[in-house]
């Protein structure tokens, strides 16, 4: 399962994102879909750990991924 908890992230102390939650169980298939400059690829980028979280968790099976 991953479950993202009131997750805000952006670039350059510019937040882009703020309060985003989710939840996903296992076999889940989810669709992020939205228009240009909407945050979607800064969602990923926040999940992957490819870019830091301003606030906020991200859990997969329960476990946190920010530290």
């Amino acid at each position: 399962m991953i479950e993202l908890d009131n997750v805000s992230l952006g670039y350059n102390h510019r937040a882009i994102l703020h309060n985003v939650s989710m939840k996903a169980g296992p076999g889940q298939i989810l669709g992020l879909v939205g228009p240009n400059g909407s945050g979607k690829s800064t969602l990923i980028k926040g999940m992957t750990r490819v870019i830091d979280l301003f606030s906020g968790r991200i859990l997969i099976d329960g476990a946190n991924q920010r530290g």
